[in-house]
């Protein structure tokens, strides 16, 4: 969980001073059409920089963590987090293997049915995977993709 919050604090240090916005400054419904009129795309950063009801001294602060933001080295931190996070995922969930265990082979008067090579809901290839694995793989996925942008609507 940890590692979580360091990932997100991370991302939204980015997301607040590099990632353009649009705000959406009106809905209007007309029958079945609805109008939505949208501000011009500025980082959240920039809008408390232009708001006149923000005092100077946060203004100051966020400026001061403006300029000594670097992105990229920031995005690096970020890569190393998700893949220790990703090591720590999957060197948890991996199941060890005890062939004296297992349970015997079914015997009986019905014979195995043969299975395809399309996966199916039973298909073991689908199971190798820890659920957990493909959580914080999808995790991973969404903080490390870039911010949806909305241009000119």
């Amino acid at each position: 969980m940890l590692l979580l919050n360091k990932i997100m604090a991370l991302q939204s240090l980015i997301g607040n001073h590099y990632y353009p916005q649009q705000k959406l400054l009106s809905k209007v419904r007309d029958g079945a059409k609805i109008t939505k009129t949208y501000d011009t795309a500025t980082t959240p950063y920039a809008r408390i920089a232009a708001h006149p009801d923000v005092m100077a001294l946060p203004k100051r602060r966020l400026g001061t963590i403006h300029t000594s933001f670097n992105p990229a080295a920031v995005q690096r931190q970020i890569q190393a987090l998700c893949d220790e996070l990703l090591t720590l995922a999957t060197a948890k969930g991996q199941p060890t293997p005890n062939p004296a265990s297992a349970p015997p082979p079914p015997h009986g008067p019905f014979p195995m049915r043969q299975r395809s090579n399309a996966p199916g809901p039973l298909d073991v290839r689908q199971r190798e995977t820890p659920a957990s694995h493909n959580l914080v793989r999808t995790v991973i996925d969404l903080l490390t993709a870039p911010s949806p942008r909305r241009w000119g609507r």
